[in-house]
């Protein structure tokens, strides 16, 4: 079943980022082949101190493929940005029916790396139609630096 979602993901002092799409369920009982292959595309914007303050240091493309696991009946796996070779991963929980996705979380090597309780996991859409998941993610560094990561996961 597909649905119009709108959604407001973040509003930090001026910087307003959403979106319309068409969003769904996933569901792997309905045939989606979520373990795979994906082209990943987007951006890291690594901010100067806050976000709020929207000083841009640096913003670093992504563009590559990885592979889409699953870890078990109702958990996926998948590298973090460009940081999945350094062990890096998201973790896509799902629920119970396999029907929805119940949260987007990092793994105990991303949440050691970071400043202590700065991650944030602002949106995780599917679009079936498209076979592509995006994932939109806040962390702060160990410089002290928030971390905006706009990735996007299309199946090959």
């Amino acid at each position: 079943m597909a649905l119009m979602k709108f959604f407001l993901t973040i509003f930090f002092s001026g910087l307003l980022f959403c979106g319309c799409q068409k969003a769904s369920s996933v569901s792997v009982d309905a045939g989606i082949a979520l373990p795979g292959t994906y082209n990943a595309t987007g951006t890291i914007t690594t901010y100067s101190g806050q976000i709020k303050d929207s000083i841009i240091i640096r913003i670093t493309p992504i563009n590559l493929a990885k592979d889409f696991l699953g870890n078990n009946d109702t958990e996926l796996v998948c590298g973090y940005a460009l940081l999945g070779s350094s062990g890096w991963n998201y973790i896509i929980d799902l629920n119970s029916d396999k029907q929805s996705v119940k949260a987007l979380d990092a793994n105990e090597t991303i949440l050691t790396s970071i400043t202590a309780n700065s991650w944030q996991s602002i949106s995780a859409a599917y679009d079936e139609a498209t076979s592509t998941f995006h994932f939109l993610t806040l962390y702060k560094n160990g410089s002290g630096n928030d971390v905006l990561v706009n990735e996007f996961l299309k199946k090959q």
